[in-house]
């Protein structure tokens, strides 16, 4: 990529649409750092395949989270290294998170609503307080932590203190 194509990526804005109910705005609107010829602009959170050489996720990550206004619905962030994230507080509804390791990783107040979290490694990760809707793969996700944990769904709930607006189904 020539410099004046990486001067013209850098102008523009993500356009991933946001639809999650908490939102504060419509689309990502997040500088775009590759422009991928023949598709939509995204930021490297919407298209894995737009992060330039040398991205560090987990730093990246950290970094945006701690932005007071940051909102990462829809980050693409499966089979990624997070452990011991510190992400209290992350708002990333519908994240993909899909085959990540997140041992001990700090999800504090999280809001996590509808991610995907199957075949995730979530060993000692505190998720206390986080916003977990989805009842597609919340008991699966209870069930992971409850075999690696070997506490019962009830105990489980209780200890991870999770907001659900779905209940626990039984297995």
């Amino acid at each position: 990529m020539t410099s004046a194509e990486e001067l013209v990526a850098k102008l523009l804005a993500c356009t991933f649409r946001f639809r999650h109910h908490s939102r504060e705005r419509d689309t990502c609107e997040l500088p775009v750092l590759v422009e991928r010829s023949g598709r939509q602009p995204r930021c490297p959170w919407h298209d894995s395949d737009a992060r330039p050489a040398g991205f560090n996720v987990k730093e990246e990550l950290e970094k945006e989270i701690r932005r007071p206004n940051h909102w990462l619905e829809g980050a693409k962030l499966e089979m990624s290294d997070l452990r011991r994230l510190s992400g209290n507080g992350a708002r990333m509804p519908n994240a993909d998170l899909e085959g990540s390791q997140l041992d001990g990783a700090m999800l504090h107040k999280a809001i996590l609503d509808d991610a995907s979290l199957i075949s995730t490694e979530l060993p000692a990760a505190t998720l206390s307080y986080a916003s977990l809707s989805a009842p597609n793969w919340i008991a699966l996700n209870c069930r992971v932590l409850i075999s690696r944990t070997a506490i019962s769904p009830e105990r489980a709930f209780t200890a991870l203190h999770l907001t659900a607006r779905t209940s626990l189904a039984s297995s």
